[in-house]
């Protein structure tokens, strides 16, 4: 029977462990291969990285157009995906994330194209050795180290050609590319190291000068390539428009522009602005007369009505008459060019005038200025912050018109140079950002079924105050978030999502938004969520990515909980407590378990770096508070990390966390000691609230050599007293602050925090006569 019964045991502790290492949390995508398609068609894609062949499930795009149309595990570390691309799917990047059963993994960008796609074929590391390729392909590539691929084809004279490269912008590596092309008889036509529209990526857009066979030559600018060094090659006979005029537009409506740039010259068009749930830019989608253009143009996401410079408009005296708020867009045609705009306000009336230009990739550093209908200037502002495009808010001094000017900072101008001014009186935005829980990883809630998992969310008030309500909509079925309203004094708040125990697995982008709790008036919210994907020098972001939805899973469950004791006695100014957590392990969980405040309220510190340690159930997490601790209660959680396979993340419910005043203060005055003396030191003791049992005083930060044993007082005690021992080889002078440590009874707790600091000075020891001079003293005097 006893056999059997450790037989039982070590089978289920057995299967116990398995399931854990089932788990295999913390999926890793670091390589999509190929990294795109061809819009209309499928194709088979490897997904690599740790984890992501344990229990793939789903493949979660941000956008329309890409869906999966069969998913086989390949090992552990790889999946194989067939997709489907829709005929209609917007060209570019389409971030996703790979969802298994145990959690989502990084997110990650598939790229659709126009063309047909092809591999890069070795060895092309010369002109004479270039890879043999048709107008209208993709080639699929990758630069090492000291390489350069060259690639050849035919046109004719006059004929149009674009060619624009995809590097720094599949989000590998910090992958710097330069792109040549090269004529007929081997010489240098076109060159792009960096495309202003394209950011750190080259394009070029260029006729033909005569008919013949043309090499491009890809390489890293500074032959610095490696295997992350991936590339998308667009080569074809398509326009390449850098900018559009108007660069601004309401999200997903039809916009009439001219697009500016490239060898085709400015072409009006109809493109549809950039589809945004808050304000932003975006890519435009080209019209298809481009001739399939990989990317669109930048457009910035905007709900004002459009007001498009009339020229002659560069002196005051012939402005652009704007009738009220609006996006007063233009060009800064030629160098030395300078564009003015006229607006009414009313005396006391405010405007903010936010410039846009570098951010819809125009080459202008914005200067902007405001006059009064007389010429007189009232404002000016050249950079925002760290932000090359202006920015300044102008109140208006009278009722009259104003004069808003802008040029470029080194007087540079071209057919490139276009801008937006957003002019309108400040309105209420809520900037709404999930903290990172790891420094440049964005934060996922994967939510464990019959778990918890927590977040942090910051939230900016741009003109408005008040209390806010959180609001997360569309989270997968069986996950409620738990979060309390946000102090009209505070800026973070916690929430808490839990997944039923019957929660079937599956995930969502959710919206993330904010509103006043006193519904008095409506807000814009802003949810961004940055995922960097290349950093450079100072961890400068290069490339990033900008989610407008939160990514939420409900995962399996995990083989552990934790739970936060609530405190019976408050946390006081001054003072410190340890916040009791107590795990829940199933069978055969002994891993460590790492264990913090979710968040430190204002005045408020915690210890970072406990755990419940292998195969142990409970741990302390100390808190302490400063002397300027707001008194209140606040609602906090403790966070716990585990590697179950994986990393995974967990939390407590909320508890009430209440900070007060010290019930019992000190007061004392400076401490005068003496080498090799006992003194007596009194402590003034005043009650601000009662306390039941007897209470300890300590003497603390005493020098070395001094020491004063504990003292206990009851309830309504007006003084103690400490017995000080001085030796007598202790260091004289003025010592650092000494004060009172208290510890008070409380509910079977201890309250305990420090007052009463002052200083401490020990004197030398008095000087003691010589015996025997005095003694001889003496004699003498008896002898005469």
């Amino acid at each position: 029977m006893k056999q059997a019964s450790l037989l039982k045991r070590s089978m289920a502790s057995a299967f116990c462990l398995v399931g854990c290492c089932c788990l295999a949390a913390d999926p890793q995508v670091q390589r999509v291969e190929p990294q795109g398609g061809q819009r209309g068609g499928s194709v088979e894609v490897t997904l690599r990285g740790p984890r992501t062949g344990l229990g793939p499930a789903e493949l979660m795009f941000e956008t329309p157009g890409v869906a999966v149309e069969s998913m086989e595990r390949k090992d552990d570390n790889t999946v194989l995906v067939r997709l489907a691309i829709d005929a209609g799917a917007r060209l570019g990047p389409h971030p996703l994330r790979l969802r298994t059963e145990s959690g989502l993994s990084n997110l990650v960008t598939f790229h659709v194209g126009a063309f047909p796609e092809a591999a890069e074929v070795e060895p092309n590391d010369t002109p004479d050795a270039a890879q043999q390729i048709e107008l209208g392909a993709v080639i699929n590539g990758v630069v090492k180290r000291e390489d350069a691929d060259c690639f050849k084809f035919k046109l004719a004279e006059g004929q149009r050609l674009g060619v624009e490269v995809e590097g720094l912008r599949l989000g590998r590596t910090f992958f710097d590319p330069t792109l040549t092309l090269l004529g007929p008889g081997g010489e240098e036509v076109a060159r792009c190291d960096d495309g202003m529209a394209t950011y750190q990526d080259p394009l070029l857009s260029c006729v033909a000068p005569a008919a013949g066979e043309y090499t491009l030559v890809l390489r890293e600018t500074a032959y610095r390539g490696d295997d992350n060094c991936v590339y998308r090659l667009h080569v074809g006979d398509f326009a390449r428009p850098l900018v559009a005029l108007p660069p601004t537009g309401p999200a997903g409506k039809p916009v009439e522009v001219k697009l500016v740039g490239g060898v085709q010259g400015p072409q009006k068009a109809e493109v549809e602005a950039p589809q945004a749930r808050a304000e932003g830019v975006g890519n435009a989608p080209l019209p298809s007369e481009a001739g399939g253009a990989p990317t669109g143009v930048a457009m910035r996401v905007c709900d004002l009505p459009t007001v498009v410079e009339i020229e002659p408009n560069n002196n005051s005296k012939t402005p652009t008459p704007a009738g009220g708020p609006s996006a007063l867009c233009g060009v800064i045609g030629e160098p030395g060019d300078s564009d003015f705009f006229s607006f009414e306000m009313k005396k006391d009336q405010t405007y903010d005038l936010r410039v846009h230009a570098r951010d819809v990739r125009s080459p202008l550093d914005s200067v902007l200025r405001v006059y009064d209908a007389k010429g007189k200037r009232l404002a000016g502002n050249d950079d925002d912050a760290r932000n090359p495009d202006s920015y300044l808010r102008f109140k208006a001094p009278a009722d009259g018109v104003y004069l808003a000017q802008i040029d470029d900072q080194l007087g540079a101008g071209g057919e490139a140079y276009v801008y937006s001014i957003e002019a309108a009186p400040p309105s209420p935005v809520a900037e709404i950002v999930i903290e990172e829980q790891r420094r440049y990883v964005a934060t996922m809630i994967e939510v464990p079924q019959e778990g918890c998992t927590p977040a942090m969310l910051t939230v900016s008030r741009r003109d408005f105050g008040g209390e806010l309500r959180l609001l997360l909509e569309g989270l997968p079925e069986g996950v409620e978030a738990e979060v309390f309203p946000l102090a009209a004094d505070y800026n973070r708040v916690p929430v808490l999502f839990r997944a039923a125990k019957d929660a079937p697995l599956g995930g969502s982008y959710a919206e993330v938004r904010a509103e006043l709790a006193d519904g008095s008036r409506p807000i814009k919210s802003n949810f961004k969520q940055q995922t960097w994907f290349v950093r450079g020098q100072n961890n400068r972001p290069m490339w990033s990515h900008w989610s407008d939805r939160a990514a939420v899973a409900v995962t399996k469950r995990l083989p552990f909980r934790i739970r936060l004791e609530p405190p019976k006695a408050p946390l006081v100014r001054n003072g410190w407590k340890d916040l009791q957590v107590v795990a829940e392990r199933d069978e055969g969980f002994d891993a460590a378990i790492a264990v913090r405040l979710l968040y430190n309220p204002p005045g408020l510190s915690s210890n970072r770096s406990r755990s419940i340690r292998q195969k142990e159930t409970s741990a302390g997490v100390p808190v302490t508070a400063n002397g300027n601790a707001p008194t209140k209660t606040w609602r906090v959680a403790v966070e716990g990390e585990a590697n179950v396979g994986g990393r995974v993340m967990v939390a407590t419910d909320f508890v009430e966390l209440a900070v007060a005043a010290p019930p019992v203060v000190a007061s004392k005055g400076p401490v005068q000691l003496a080498q090799g003396q006992t003194a007596v030191v009194g402590v003034d003791l005043s009650h601000d609230a009662p306390f039941e049992g007897v209470g300890t005083a300590k003497l603390q930060g005493l020098p070395p050599g001094c020491k004063a044993q504990p003292v206990e007082f009851k309830p309504g005690a007006e003084r103690i007293e400490f017995t000080v021992e001085v030796a007598e080889d202790a260091k004289p002078g003025p010592h650092g602050n000494c004060f009172v440590e208290i510890n008070l009874p409380e509910q079977g707790e201890t309250i305990a925090y420090n007052i009463g600091w002052s200083d401490v000075r020990i004197d030398p020891a008095p000087r003691k006569k010589p015996t025997q001079n005095a003694q001889l003293s003496g004699n003498q005097g008896a002898k005469g």
